[in-house]
Parts: C-alpha cells; sequence; structure tokens
C-alpha cells in the first residue's frame, strides 16, 4: 500500500466519485517499493470486490481514468 499514492488519488479533483473510488483503489494496490513511479496491477474483478461497484461500471471508469490521462496501461 502507498499512502503517497492514495493521497495523490484523493486530490484530484473532477471526477464522478465512481471513478474517483476506482482511482482510490488502484491507489491502494501500489506497492511504494517500485520507486518513484505508482505501479499497480488489480484485476477487475478485485476492484468489483473492495469497491463493490459492478464490473461494468469498473471498466468504465478505468477506461475515463485512462482517457483523462489519471492512469496509463502499460500492457
Amino acid at each position: 500500500m502507498s499512502f503517497d499514492a492514495i493521497r495523490w488519488a484523493l486530490a484530484q479533483a473532477g471526477l464522478k466519485s465512481s471513478a474517483k473510488f476506482v482511482l482510490v483503489a488502484m491507489a491502494d494496490c501500489v506497492n511504494s517499493e517500485d520507486g518513484p513511479e505508482m505501479l499497480c496491477w488489480p484485476s477487475a474483478q478485485h476492484l468489483v470486490d473492495i469497491t463493490g461497484q459492478d464490473r461494468k461500471t469498473i471498466l468504465e471508469s478505468v477506461k475515463r481514468l485512462r482517457e483523462l490521462g489519471y492512469i496509463e496501461d502499460t500492457g
């Protein structure tokens, strides 16, 4: 868990609450040992489980977060 990543996610403005919650949930998955980059690889199912949102909402939020530049798909 990375408190810096969670703090960063919470500070982001202008997001729908569902997308922001997904961003915070992803930030909770960041391994702070990876160096200065905030890297994480949670599955959609993990995000469903920890947020209580349905899979469609998770996938839409991840897509929107990518489009807005909050997250990047590293392959």
